[in-house]
């Protein structure tokens, strides 16, 4: 069996025929996981992927569909890691996979040996609503030595507390009047028949059903209803959850998909119910309710829609109405039996990501939180971070750039020039890299590297600062008059005032002697440059430095007397020798 990884839109639509051929051949095929659910659930989710199964590599059509998603975690100390959750679970009440029954046990085992390839810490099997038989032979394939299997028996629901593992469900028979003697006692049983028969006979109550003119309507109070009992509870997601339940509801009517009746006081609406029409499963699915709960008079708004609802079922020839998940009290008094939802959680046996590395498709959205770790200064998390993306994809320039940058903060200078290296040679023209680069460089006194760093900004971008830096690595490699030569360019673009140049003139000072006396012109050059800029006070050191090392430089001395009269230190002329005494 092969596998296909969908995961763009494009492609899902590419396989659409060959969904619904798997979804009407599959008997374990519903309505969550139809082409009409899965494909507008996915429209506007991120990371998302589906599994498409198929005999062979060159097979034209598939016979398998397993949704899934990929979720991104943060643990303690910062490292991200990865879950698989099912596709949809966080609004569907049911999920699985759909294959064609000949190919069953084949898919199966493909799908899950496929999964165990995949980068991830947890998987989980939530709202999974599959058979027995199904489920054994896909947690076959994570074996207890290597995973840690936990099933969970009850999912207690935060509002009403009710379990929703367990998924209250109505089999149908064929006429209403069977189901009535049937299926409910004898008191709901009257309540059912004389509840509706108020309703119809009455002037003062109906029963509508949404159509293309009121459909938006008729969302707009159910979702009122329900925002206004349920609201509070949800907090800050009732408007995610609100906007979810439009969309979706709106999208599966547009499908013929949706059954949606509203029971009224004259122009005043007590309730609504939307259910899904599960067409291939022969079921209806009841979905979300809503009613006024200011109202307490006869008939009960919520018994009677779904006494009506069920009748509808019958008569449509459906066979199954169902409550789905939750096992409030009342469904019961509709004769429904329990089914089980199974909610199913698989762990690596390490607590890390299969493959130690995290799931490719995730590094975009780790490199974005990262970047923003890094900008708000969680500098050991940010390392964190650009490190799992690298350890991916060792080329991700900004990851590389972001990684060098905090190096070379922390003072790990060694390992930021490895990774400004590997930069640089993916993005040569990035100069600030370069800079960057020969600062760490420095650093480790690595002077003539750091040149060679600094001379690739100075092509991509001459800056002052960058003529200064270079300067500074030359004067420590005793070449002062390339040193000499890029102070003057620095000093095109930089006042002597703005700050730093007393550190270059002291590293003058520090040079060998030997090397001082034989450069000592370029020093006094360069104070010609600072006095020509108006610091008399740099220049002084710099015709002092050349004198020290060749008392007779005429020109050094001639420099250092208009340095002195610059700065009114007429006095310190006595310091100068005659040039007489020097000359004989």
């Amino acid at each position: 069996m092969y596998i296909d990884v969908i995961e763009s839109r494009e492609k899902l639509i590419e396989v659409r025929r060959d969904w619904d051929s798997v979804y009407e051949a599959d008997p374990e095929a519903q309505f969550f996981i139809s082409w009409t659910w899965i494909s507008k659930w996915f429209e506007r989710r991120k990371q998302w992927f589906v599994l498409a199964a198929k005999p062979t590599a060159d097979a034209s059509e598939y016979v398998g569909f397993f949704p899934l998603k990929l979720d991104i975690r943060t643990r303690k100390g910062g490292s991200f890691h990865n879950n698989i959750s099912m596709g949809g679970a966080d609004f569907a009440d049911y999920t699985g996979f759909i294959c064609t029954p000949e190919f069953q046990d084949r898919v199966i085992d493909a799908f899950a040996e496929h999964i165990k390839t995949l980068n991830w810490s947890k998987l989980r099997l939530k709202h999974f609503f599959l058979s027995d038989e199904r489920t054994r032979l896909f947690l076959r394939h994570f074996p207890e030595e290597e995973f840690g299997t936990t099933k969970t028996e009850r999912m207690l629901d935060d509002g009403g507390g009710a379990d929703l593992g367990k998924s209250p469900c109505v089999r149908l028979p064929a006429d209403w009047e069977t189901y009535l003697n049937d299926n409910l006692g004898s008191s709901t049983r009257q309540k059912a028949r004389r509840f509706l028969r108020k309703v119809e006979n009455s002037e003062e109550f109906r029963i509508t059903v949404a159509d293309a003119e009121t459909v938006e309507r008729d969302l707009e109070i159910l979702l009122q209803f329900w925002s206004a009992k349920w609201g509070a509870l949800k907090g800050k997601s009732l408007d995610a959850i609100l906007g979810n339940n439009r969309k979706m509801l709106l999208h599966c009517f547009e499908s013929g998909s949706l059954f949606l009746p509203v029971l009224w006081n004259e122009d005043r609406p007590l309730a609504v119910l939307a259910s899904f029409i599960d067409a291939k499963s022969k079921s209806l699915r009841f979905f979300i309710g809503g009613r006024d709960d200011t109202f307490k008079g006869s008939p009960p708004p919520g018994f009677v829609l779904h006494a009506y609802s069920i009748r509808y079922a019958i008569g449509s020839g459906f066979t199954t109405y169902d409550f789905l998940r939750g096992d409030e009290p009342y469904k019961y008094a509709f004769g429904a039996e329990d089914r089980f939802v199974k909610d199913i959680i698989i762990r690596t046996a390490d607590g890390k990501n299969l493959g130690g590395k995290l799931d490719p498709r995730c590094v975009p959205t780790v490199f974005d939180r990262t970047f923003k770790r890094h900008k708000s200064g969680r500098i050991a998390e940010a390392k964190i971070g650009y490190r799992q993306v690298l350890d991916v994809e060792p080329g991700h320039r900004k990851a590389l750039y972001g990684l060098a940058q905090l190096l070379a903060a922390d003072g790990d200078h060694r390992a930021a020039t490895k990774t400004f290296r590997t930069f640089v040679a993916l993005e040569p023209e990035a100069y600030k890299a370069w800079f960057k680069l020969g600062d760490s460089l420095v650093a480790q006194r690595k002077f003539a590297d750091a040149v060679e760093a600094y001379r690739e900004v100075v092509k991509r971008q001459p800056e002052f600062i960058i003529y200064r830096k270079l300067g500074d690595a030359l004067v420590r490699l005793a070449r002062v008059e390339e040193a000499v030569a890029a102070f003057e360019l620095a000093l095109e673009q930089q006042s002597p005032t703005d700050g730093g140049w007393a550190s270059t003139v002291a590293k003058l000072a520090k040079l060998p002697e030997a090397d001082r006396v034989r450069h000592a012109s370029s020093i006094a050059h360069l104070g010609d440059k600072f006095k020509a800029n108006g610091d008399h006070g740099l220049a002084v050191d710099c015709y002092r430095q050349a004198i020290a090392a060749q008392p007779g430089l005429i020109t050094a001395q001639l420099g250092l007397a208009l340095a002195l009269q610059g700065q009114k230190e007429i006095t310190g002329l006595s310091e100068l020798s005659s040039p007489r005494r020097h000359a004989g």
